[in-house]
């Protein structure tokens, strides 16, 4: 629609008393300049502040506040209106989580934002209450000795404690899990963990990062702890004792290498050795 000079479409917005006489006539020499834009009427003689308003194509007029109203009335955005919903709309942002250069994004974005942010709370809130509704009572966290030797069973009272918290436990805390050194290294990880009476198969899965030593090759570490995945399983049955007896003749190279491996995985050896 077409009020006077310019289509409502083609105005982004409009500040009322945006800025006084003098200052809008500063430096002026086009006599056109004096005059709204729209009534043509004199600013001196109106006397009040000059209303501006910014154009879509990045260019801004001057006009009297009585024609600015007008297009604001149509459904032109006034400006000072627009900044205190776009700050209403920022600390509704922010109430919910910090977002770094948030007074750089567009309406749009901000809009987008808050559904997100409020989608990520209630999600937060719903996780609480369930990990509040299961958890396990003293009882339930007693372990038998052969879970612990048989399947180095995970189990930690104070840190994972529902099944809901399983994911976040392992992508904060699952670094340790693997067995990453020079010349050797783990992707991935499985375990069982017991939280109260259940029993979960976690698999950690890591991003993993490596250098070049001045001696004895790369050395590996774990970047990252890319994914989480788990699936309860019914609980894990006691093996039957077997013991194995090998004898392994290898070179002085190997030795501390495996010996270290035999260390992590907490299988006993007896040490010997001979020339020939």
């Amino acid at each position: 629609m077409m009020m006077g000079n310019y289509k409502k479409e083609e105005i982004d917005k409009i500040y009322l008393k945006a800025i006084s006489i003098g200052g809008w006539l500063s430096g002026k020499t086009n006599k056109k300049e004096f005059y709204c834009s729209e009534c043509g009427k004199n600013y001196e003689e109106i006397g009040e502040r000059v209303a501006r308003a910014f154009l879509k194509n990045g260019t801004n007029i001057g006009m009297c506040n009585e024609c600015g109203r007008k297009y604001i009335e149509l459904g032109v955005l006034d400006g000072r209106q627009g900044n205190r919903d776009r700050q209403e709309l920022i600390d509704k942002v922010l109430y919910f989580k910090k977002i770094r250069n948030i007074e750089d994004k567009t309406w749009d974005e901000l809009s987008q934002l808050l559904i997100e942010v409020k989608k990520e709370n209630d999600e937060y809130i719903k996780r609480q209450r369930l990990i509040k509704e299961s958890q396990p009572n003293e009882e339930d966290w007693k372990i038998e000795q052969y879970l612990i030797d048989q399947y180095n069973i995970y189990q930690d009272k104070k840190y994972l404690t529902s099944e809901y918290e399983i994911k976040e436990h392992f992508l904060e805390n699952g670094y340790y899990l693997f067995e990453c050194g020079q010349g050797y290294y783990e992707e991935e990880v499985v375990l069982i963990a017991k939280i109260g009476k259940r029993f979960f198969e976690v698999t950690v899965y890591a991003e993993i990062d490596a250098s070049w030593q001045d001696r004895g090759g790369r050395l590996y570490w774990v970047e990252s702890i890319e994914k989480v995945e788990y699936v309860e399983i019914d609980k894990p049955i006691k093996k039957e004792e077997v013991y194995y007896d090998y004898s392994i003749k290898m070179k002085e190279s190997g030795k501390e290498l495996l010996e270290e491996y035999f260390k992590r995985k907490n299988i006993e050896f007896i040490k010997g050795g001979s020339n020939g």
